[in-house]
């Protein structure tokens, strides 16, 4: 349990492509069934987030349901406790009533960051703290390497912007891009920088159907980029 000092006045948590802050930005109608049914455990993507206007607190974890509030009765109502829900054990709908259960080793990661009022200030520490960098080291050296050690693969211009995947094109050897804009600002263009020389690039839907030619570089392609846009690019080496 993750007691806060300060006000419950925002909970927010990570939803696929997007936030989604408790009481305000859900669906009516499930925000209306939590109500009803007495359910407050919300399922999070990376991170939970709780803060007022003095401060937030911002949980990764790779735990899935999260709580906010006091289950058991007392003063919690008035500040918010964030509780993982580590296991949980149900009894099947037939008539022999099965309980399934949870057997084995179960582990659990969380990773605490405070910052400013707002889940804007925490929510890429949230998601790092599950994504953690993994260094390879090969077994022999190529004399011909002349990479710096430090560079980036692929980067963006705008901080508004989470990568969410960099794969290869379902249908040639194409390399597709796909990122989210998170904090519902609009970005004029966005500058996407890659490693090696760019042949071409194209934006695609999400099912990476051709959606018209990018302008582009040799280092890379610039697009625009609406508040809470999901955009999939196909760049061409």
């Amino acid at each position: 349990m993750f007691p806060l000092n300060g006000d419950q006045e925002s909970v927010a948590y990570e939803a696929p492509f997007g936030v989604v802050e408790i009481g305000r930005s859900e669906v009516e109608k499930a925000l209306a069934y939590h109500r009803e049914a007495g359910v407050r455990p919300r399922e999070i993507q990376n991170w939970i987030y709780a803060g007022d206007a003095q401060g937030g607190v911002t949980i990764g974890s790779s735990v899935v349901a999260w709580d906010y509030a006091e289950v058991c009765g007392g003063q919690g109502g008035q500040y918010p406790i964030l509780q993982p829900i580590l296991l949980s054990s149900a009894y099947s709908c037939n008539r022999w009533l099965h309980c399934w259960t949870q057997p084995g080793d179960h582990r659990f990661t969380f990773s605490v960051y405070s910052h400013k009022p707002g889940w804007e200030n925490g929510y890429r520490q949230g998601v790092q703290s599950n994504n953690p960098l993994i260094a390879v080291v090969p077994e022999t050296k190529d004399d011909r390497a002349d990479l710096a050690e430090s560079r980036s693969f692929l980067s963006l211009s705008a901080g508004n912007m989470v990568v969410t995947a960099v794969k290869k094109s379902e249908d040639g050897h194409e390399v597709i891009v796909r990122f989210y804009e998170t904090e519902g600002k609009s970005s004029s263009r966005v500058r996407i920088s890659a490693e090696g020389t760019l042949s071409g690039a194209r934006r695609t839907n999400l099912i990476e159907e051709d959606c018209g030619r990018l302008e582009h570089d040799r280092e890379g392609t610039t697009l625009e980029v609406g508040a809470f846009s999901i955009e999939t690019v196909k760049l061409t080496p």
